[in-house]
């Protein structure tokens, strides 16, 4: 470890593994943290690294922000919030516009929260506004049917936080929710506007539920990672978190509350163990990198990853070395050869979702499934192989293997 920067996280990560109910707070209150303070750049795959909370710009995916946004003449201080509950709750992000803010040091973030507090998102500040694209109870195809275009005509916002699949799971159709995603993430960028996508959060109001919280998010993952839009690993912060950074309802995250009040800005200690403050932060923080990247032109805060490792061939096959892994690929009408390698024994779920039109083939080893329902195998430690045939007309195709965890998870399948 070099820096002093790169020191503070590794007596960080040791605070962690001494009080695992302790939260990491997200940020570096004395600044912008450095590059190397954060794990994960050395993943060799186009999918976004594990072992990170902010996704990484670097400068081929800071072009193609900056691409974005010169696509449209759109406000450059204005955000919409798409979603569900989560996203329509007073919690997220309205205390910005007020006096409660306490950024407990971070004084890096000021320009990035005064800059937002002055846009007009139709008569008021994007942190207040009540946007038609959020609703209790939504899932991926009620912000399809109208409220999405609604929203982006009467806003015209450069940024968007898109955060679904808590009440898509309940349908038991992963590939449906995958579908309608594309279309709200392509949607999104037609319209100039930059999507930061999010993971879900965590579940215990349904064991079953919980179950399928990483594959939804991974979804969310592939989506990002393969429209190099930024990506917010929200769960891996709410398992570090008391209690899970859950309200007593076991499925909404809890928020600071001070003399009977919320105080979902409170960047403290105190308030960072609460699971609407730490998003809060989060999407602070991913919009400051934003500001200073796409519309003040600053250089991209990571540096160039690796390019990926294999041709997609049965003789040099796309290698994945590490699991949980997503990727986000055209459908040519001909199979991609994948070899995935196991450091120890894995129970392993593999799936692969399209576009639109008939689903993909999937093989894993001898065996051959629908790319829906996919592949579950116990596999020994060592190399397998991992075949995708999706029709031409498919567009593109998602592949999304998973480890299988005992139930409850009560681990972070996305940490190193």
């Amino acid at each position: 470890m070099r820096s002093a920067a790169a020191r503070g996280f590794l007596v960080l990560v040791l605070g962690l593994l001494l009080a695992p109910t302790a939260h990491a707070d997200p940020d570096d209150a004395a600044g912008a943290r450095a590059p190397s303070a954060e794990p994960g750049n050395r993943e060799p795959t186009r999918g976004y690294p594990l072992g990170r909370t902010l996704s990484p710009i670097t400068p081929e995916i800071a072009a193609h922000l900056r691409d974005v946004a010169s696509s449209a003449e759109r406000r450059d201080d204005v955000f919409v919030k798409v979603g569900d509950s989560m996203s329509q709750s007073r919690a997220f992000m309205t205390c910005f516009s007020g006096d409660t803010v306490d950024l407990d040091g971070r004084t890096h973030l000021r320009e990035t929260l005064e800059l937002f507090r002055g846009g007009d998102a139709g008569g008021v500040d994007p942190f207040v506004r009540d946007s038609e694209a959020t609703a209790v109870g939504w899932r991926a195809m009620s912000v399809l049917r109208g409220p999405l275009d609604r929203e982006l005509r009467q806003t015209r916002p450069r940024f968007a936080t898109l955060m679904l699949g808590t009440n898509d799971m309940q349908s038991g159709r992963p590939w449906v929710f995958a579908r309608r995603m594309w279309r709200i993430v392509d949607r999104l960028l037609d319209n100039g506007t930059i999507p930061i996508m999010s993971s879900i959060l965590p579940r215990d109001d349904d064991p079953d539920r919980d179950q399928d919280v990483p594959l939804y998010s991974l979804v969310a993952r592939a989506l990002a990672a393969g429209r190099a839009v930024p990506f917010i690993d929200y769960r891996r912060e709410m398992e570090r978190l008391p209690r899970r950074g859950l309200a007593g309802d076991g499925l909404h995250a809890n928020v600071h509350v001070v003399g009977g009040r919320g105080r979902g800005c409170d960047f403290t200690s105190a308030g960072l163990a609460h699971g609407h403050n730490v998003r809060n932060l989060l999407h602070l923080r991913m919009l400051d990198r934003l500001r200073r990247v796409v519309i003040e032109g600053e250089r991209a805060p990571d540096p160039a990853r690796a390019p990926e490792r294999g041709a997609g061939t049965e003789t040099d096959p796309f290698r994945i070395e590490k699991v949980p892994y997503t990727v986000l690929r055209p459908a040519a009408g001909q199979p991609d050869a994948y070899r995935v390698t196991l450091p120890a024994r894995a129970r392993v779920h593999v799936r692969a979702f399209v576009r639109s039109g008939a689903p993909a083939e999937l093989t894993v080893g001898e065996r051959t499934s629908s790319g829906r329902r996919g592949i579950v195998a116990d596999l020994p430690a060592g190399q397998h192989a991992i075949r995708v045939a999706a029709p031409e007309g498919a567009g593109e195709y998602m592949l999304l293997v998973d480890r299988l965890l005992p139930a409850p998870i009560r681990q972070n399948p996305y940490a190193e």
